[in-house]
Order: C-alpha cells, then structure tokens, then sequence
C-alpha cells in the first residue's frame, strides 16, 4: 500500500508500515533506504548533490518567483518553454471552489497559471494527494505542510514562507511544478507526458525519474493516475470557476447576459478567455488572435505562434464585447489610460480598468481579484488586485461614450 501522510477522507495523520526498498535520491546515485511515501514529493532533491539542470531550474524558479509581479510587457523572464514545449495547459480547466476549503481558492487561482501544464484543478489534486488540505501535516520522512516538502526542499523553493500557510504553500508548489515541467521539456517530454512526468518528479525527485517515463517502484506509478484521478472532482462542470454570482464563470465562448449590468459583462467577456497564452500584439475585437514578432523576449516565448491576448488587447476585446459594440478603446495602454473616466482605485466597480505603466487589468468588482493577461509565458488568469496603478470607466452609468480606436 502506499504511503502517504494521510489517506483523502481520513480523519487525520495515519501511522504506516515502512517499506523496504531503494530509491534514487539524485542523478545516478542509490541509497539503501526505506522507500519514500508518495506525499513527500520534493523531497528528493536535497538528499545529495543536484544535478546542473535541476539546480538551473531551481535558480530559474526564483526568477520566476520575484518577477511574477512585473507588468505585461514581454521582457520578462518565466519558467516556461513555449506551448510546444511543455505541453500547454495543465490537466483540469476552471476550479470548482465548492471542492476546495475557502482559504485556497484565491491561491489556487493566483498561482494555478503560474506556467503551462499546470492548472488550479490539478495543485489541488496535488495538495488533496499530499495532505487533504490538512494543516500541519508531518510525514514520518519529515515532509511538511499542506505540499509536504522537506525541509531542504523548502529551504529553496518556500521564498521564506510558512508550510502551513496556503498562499505560500501554493506558491512554492506551482515553482516546483514550473520548475520540474522545464526539466521535463529539456528532456523532450510534450503534453500530457510533461504533465505526468512533473507529477513523477514531485513524488520521486528529478533524480528518480528518467526521460519522459514514469518509474515503476511501487510508489510513483500508483502517485501519477491517482492525482490525474482526482483532477476531476476539483474542476468546474462548465469548465470554470464555479461559485461566484457576480461575474459568472470563465472559460467557454462569451454570450451577453441581459441580467448584468455592462461592467460584469465585460468582466464575463474577460473571464471567456482564461486559460489562453499570453500573445504579444493578440487580441482583436472579436476574439484572440496570432501575436507578433518583437525581436526579443516575446519571441524567445514564442509568441509569434500562440493565438491569444496581450494586456492591453484583452481589455480591449472586453470592453468591446460587454458594452455589446458600443465602446471601442484604444489598443495600447497608454490610449486605454488617456480615455475613459478616472475612478479611485477604492471604488473600482466590475469592467473598471487598472493601468500600470505599460500594463492593464479588468477589476472583477469584488475588491480583491482582476483579470489580465500579465506577460509573455504565461496564460490569462485571475489574479490579486496589486497596489498602484490608476482606474478608468469605460462603460456603465456616467462614462464616457468611447472613443474611436486608436492606432
């Protein structure tokens, strides 16, 4: 039977018998040592000496982690190769919020598109795998927290955070997944392969898991489906978030809704488009299209390939749709910033833009989240409301009427 820390629907922490075995514990080296229980994923890498592509990928995870914030402009530097290389979105579409304790919603959210090949529906397959969501769960190995990592391990990808704290514990899961899938795209691995591979990874280290297979030592083969398992019960029906009645659910091709006022429209129209990448130069008024070349980062991404939405496209595209044809906004930030009517960013309604210097985002109207595009290598998303910045009302009662677009 396989080890975990808890079972999913046990009360609590179960004792288990300790297995005899051996297991990799880094690039080409074995210990004789009980075998790890699945749960203690990360693990694996501080037991000896990482190699070079796993250390690549740890110091590419921080970058990852500190440059996240930055705006939409393409040169940033992420953890992803380009959508063929990792395989795309991850398992799962939208969250099912109903499936998941209130306090990881929003993280899951956050950090569910951190790269492509992870999703929200499939960190929590992951945590409910690891801990069932249990806080202060400890392995008899001494993997900790809600992602039960090592200490070692948590040592380099926690960003000195709290194990126990789900934003945290989020966080460093999705840098380790993002940080695992480019080792799995250095090695060749595509689509749901990357995906499997990662999850092996988790389990058993870089170290334990050669090329683009999934080892069979009595753990991990058992760890990767019964993760994939799960994925379903944490995914929305519709393909989106589930529970919120002021904006509706993402994902899926946008209708008009009569019930709503033009603002939650536009957050609607936004919300369609979740889960495409980021295109640098994207987006029409009428839906994603083909980025463009920019001779630097955005290409390094290959954004020239990937039918999408840049940030400013996106609002574009949203503002175009909720206030059904009726507002056209300019196509770059700085035009969207010029027009429109100032509103302060403590009275941000549904379908208000947010802009940054060179980055725009749609406010949800619920005081917390947005809906942007952020920058290349990553995919349109729900993210935290971020300080600064200034509001602009494009549609709803005492706006502007628009404008006509601008080059």
């Amino acid at each position: 039977m396989p080890r975990r820390g808890r079972r999913p629907g046990d009360a609590g922490p179960v004792q288990r018998r300790r297995r005899r075995g051996t297991r990799l514990h880094g690039p080409g080296q074995r210990r004789n040592r009980p075998l790890r229980r699945p749960g203690a994923g990360a693990a694996m890498t501080h037991l000896s000496r990482p190699s070079r592509a796993t250390r690549l990928a740890q110091l590419l995870a921080a970058l990852c982690a500190v440059l996240i914030l930055a705006g939409c402009t393409s040169g940033v530097v992420v953890i992803r190769d380009n959508a063929e290389g990792n395989g795309g979105g991850g398992a799962g579409g939208g969250l099912n919020t109903a499936a998941v304790p209130a306090e990881f919603v929003g993280p899951l959210t956050e950090f569910g598109s951190m790269c492509e090949g992870i999703s929200p529906p499939l960190l929590a397959a992951q945590i409910k795998a690891e801990s069932n969501f249990q806080k202060g769960a400890v392995s008899p190995a001494g993997a900790m927290g809600y992602t039960q990592f090592m200490p070692g391990t948590w040592a380099a990808y926690g960003d000195g955070g709290d194990p126990n704290n789900p934003r945290d514990a989020v966080k460093a899961q999705a840098t380790y997944d993002c940080a695992m899938l480019k080792i799995a795209a250095d090695r060749g691995c595509t689509g749901e392969a990357a995906v499997k591979v990662m999850l092996a990874m988790y389990n058993a280290g870089p170290g334990g898991v050669s090329g683009c297979e999934v080892p069979a030592n009595g753990e991990t083969e058992i760890y990767v489906p019964r993760i994939l398992a799960y994925v379903e019960e944490f995914t929305a029906a519709d393909g989106g978030l589930t529970g919120n009645a002021e904006t509706g659910s993402p994902r899926g091709p946008f209708r008009y809704d009569q019930s709503k006022t033009p603002g939650q429209n536009v957050v609607l129209a936004a919300m369609s488009q979740i889960g495409l990448p980021y295109a640098w130069g994207g987006g029409s008024l009428t839906g994603p299209s083909k980025g463009i070349t920019d001779g630097g980062t955005a290409d390094s991404h290959g954004d020239y390939n990937k039918i999408g939405f840049d940030c400013s496209g996106l609002s574009r595209y949203a503002i175009y749709q909720g206030s059904r044809g009726k507002v056209t906004i300019g196509r770059h930030t700085s035009a969207q910033e010029a027009g429109g009517t100032p509103v302060p960013l403590d009275q941000l309604q549904a379908g208000d833009l947010i802009l940054w210097p060179g980055h725009v985002a749609i406010a949800r109207g619920d005081g917390k989240t947005m809906v942007e595009a952020q920058q290349s290598g990553t995919l349109i998303k729900v993210s935290p409301l971020r300080p600064g910045g200034v509001g602009r009302r494009y549609v709803g009662a005492g706006t502007n009427a628009g404008h006509q677009d601008a080059a």
